[in-house]
């Protein structure tokens, strides 16, 4: 299983990352009790970030009123620079 982890996981993507000049660390944070877009914010404001980089896609509207929509959230909400990529 360890395995796995360190070429699917946050190692991967640190090793990626190192490999196209990239130095940053990675946190894993627990999302309990929150929507994801609100975490991203709030994680962002935390660690004084000048820049949210993230990926978005969008659903079906009912998919969105059921469970909400990241993407949405963020664009409504931000706080920051957002760059964002399809």
């Amino acid at each position: 299983a360890r395995r796995d982890d360190e070429r699917t996981g946050t190692a991967a993507l640190e090793r990626w990352l190192r490999r196209s000049g990239v130095t940053a660390p990675i946190r894993s944070h627990g999302l309990a009790g929150t929507g994801i877009g609100e975490a991203l914010l709030s994680l962002a404001a935390d660690t004084d970030a000048d820049l949210l980089v993230m990926g978005c896609y969008g659903h079906s509207r009912a998919r969105e009123l059921v469970l909400g929509g990241v993407t949405r959230t963020v664009l409504r909400t931000m706080t920051l620079p957002v760059l964002t990529a399809h």
